[in-house]
């Protein structure tokens, strides 16, 4: 025997039949294949866990006595009981303060209410297994123009194209693809009026192979009817779906929580936007592509294929493939990545450039140290045109190799530590380094060069444009990939673009690879390649 009233809380009945109604609900973390007790204050519903005594006395019942902003004590038929465990219909934790105050009055049920709750709480049983499995693969359709607002601010407008009701919904649908892409989407079918047990809306993943299909399945999601407003709080396994944000429905009364609503029906198009949620750019968007869909929908017969209509309105192609492609940005084409770094470090010699552990340099130290190394590489006879390997782990030192190497005119060849010998050897033969620049730990042939801690203060060398060697690799076994070469103008140019980093990004990196306490400089590379921290450098804090 199924719960009177479907177990909607009357409070003038006894204090000791209200808590026991909630007790024999209360299934814990299993499934529930009942019902949940649950109050209706004002047009809101509530789902009650727990209920306890309350001292206390007020008027008629159904008096508010108490809210202390997680449960609310209520007068009933002959005491009063303070109500726990409050959540919305899906289960979601709910502002409790602004359920009610004390003082106000909820209603009692009716003869009339209760036997409208109890037709559809049986009504609503027969389809809970359906829905159950439904809605635990529920994927509700997103709108990227859409922002949060706590009062809806609904407006009508209509449409110029005359449609029918299947068109209206074959619109809805392939508006719905076109706003996010994704044609596994669902959207809010509005069944009912919201006043009663049912959830307002069922979600609805219409084909889009035709009119006569989307017909179809509109038919068989309209007979299954809505299913309990407490299914998805009864069934743990069920996530509470976000509301899709696209509705489609025969009411002229939009459906709650979504951001448009077309409404299903003959003859001009009707569609509903909440201004609350979607400014008037978005509007203007939406109103573009439906007018668009609308007038290929009406030269469409029942077995069109609905796919082919998904075209964009003339302006936003546009602005797809030629505003938003307008990407040319003047940069220096004579700057090189240490020349901007330089620029950099005169501009802001005492802002922190580099956090190592704890360690860090400023601009001005890390200019002056690669300055003083970039010397004694000049005099080992490096130069431009010429390859020096960089042979350190992820330190201040491999920033401080990379710009000395740079600043001689030639190009550094990034050699990882943790390569295997073999690779190392490889790599040092295929670039043609003649040097190899190590922090002195490591051990490789002889031609090296211990990292040269200076003093401070020398002077730079003149920038010149060349190259620099980044080893990516492409093609080949691993330990025989070749270098590519990366030239100075791209790293340049996309700074000038901004994508690169944003100006005042601390330039740390707590990436920890292999377990070790390892600090790195700012990026995300795994490798740790000098290129992809020297970037940031360029741009200052």
């Amino acid at each position: 025997m199924r719960p009177a009233a479907g177990a909607v809380i009357d409070v003038s009945r006894p204090a000791g039949e209200i808590a026991a109604l909630v007790h024999a609900l209360d299934f814990g973390d299993y499934w529930n294949p009942v019902t949940r007790a649950k109050l209706r204050i004002g047009a809101r519903w509530v789902l009650v866990g727990q209920v306890q005594p309350y001292e206390g006395a007020g008027g008629q019942p159904g008096e508010v006595l108490a809210n202390t902003g997680s449960e609310i004590a209520v007068q009933v038929g002959d005491g009063a009981l303070l109500f726990e465990g409050l959540t919305d219909t899906f289960g979601r934790p709910l502002d409790v303060a602004r359920l009610a105050v004390p003082g106000d009055v909820i209603a009692p049920l009716d003869a009339a209410e209760i036997a409208r709750f109890e037709a559809e709480a049986k009504a609503a049983a027969k389809a809970d297994k359906v829905w159950r499995v439904r809605l635990a693969g529920v994927n509700p359709v997103r709108l990227a123009l859409a922002t949060e607002a706590e009062v809806p601010d609904w407006q009508e407008v209509r449409f110029d194209t005359p449609l029918t009701r299947v068109q209206s919904a074959a619109l809805a649908v392939l508006l719905a693809r076109q706003s996010t892409g994704d044609a596994e989407a669902d959207l809010a079918l509005g069944l009912d009026d919201g006043a009663g047990l049912l959830n307002p809306w069922v979600p609805l993943r219409a084909p889009e192979a035709s009119l006569d299909a989307l017909e179809t399945a509109l038919a068989k999601a309209e007979k299954a009817g809505a299913f309990a407003r407490d299914l998805v709080a009864r069934a743990p396994e069920i996530a509470p779906p976000a509301m899709p944000m696209i509705a489609l429905g025969s009411s002229a009364a939009p459906v709650p929580d979504a951001c448009v609503n077309v409404r299903l029906a003959d003859g001009p198009l009707t569609v509903q936007f909440d201004h609350a949620r979607l400014d008037a750019a978005a509007r203007a968007v939406l109103t573009a592509r439906i007018e668009a869909l609308s007038a290929a929908l009406a030269e469409a017969d029942a077995s069109t294929p609905l796919e082919p209509l998904l075209t964009l309105p003339a302006s936003e192609r546009h602005a797809l493939l030629e505003g938003w492609n307008q990407t040319d940005t003047p940069f220096d084409a004579d700057q090189t990545v240490h020349g901007a770094f330089e620029d950099q470090a005169a501009a802001t010699p005492d802002a922190t450039a580099l956090v190592f552990e704890d360690k860090s340099l400023t601009y001005g130290d890390l200019n002056a140290r690669a300055n003083a190394l970039a010397r004694v590489l000049v005099g080992k006879g490096v130069g431009a045109g010429e390859r020096v390997g960089l042979f350190v782990p992820r330190s201040l030192d491999m920033l401080i190799g990379a710009l000395a190497i740079l600043k001689t005119g030639a190009a550094y060849v990034p050699l990882d530590p943790d390569y295997p010998a073999d690779r190392i050897t490889h790599y040092i033969a295929d670039s043609g380094a003649k040097l190899v620049l190590t922090d002195g730990g490591a051990r490789l042939p002889d031609l090296h060069l211990r990292l040269h801690r200076p003093a401070q203060g020398c002077h730079g060398l003149a920038p010149q444009r060349v190259e620099f060697l980044h080893r990516h690799g492409c093609g080949g076994r691993q330990a025989t990939r070749r270098g590519v070469a990366r030239r100075h103008q791209p790293v340049v140019r996309h700074l000038g673009a901004g994508v690169v980093l944003h100006a005042g990004a601390r330039l740390q990196d707590r990436h920890q690879r292999r377990g070790d306490e390892g600090g790195c400089l700012a990026g995300q590379d795994r490798r740790g390649r000098p290129s992809d921290r020297l970037q940031p450098l360029l741009l200052g804090q």
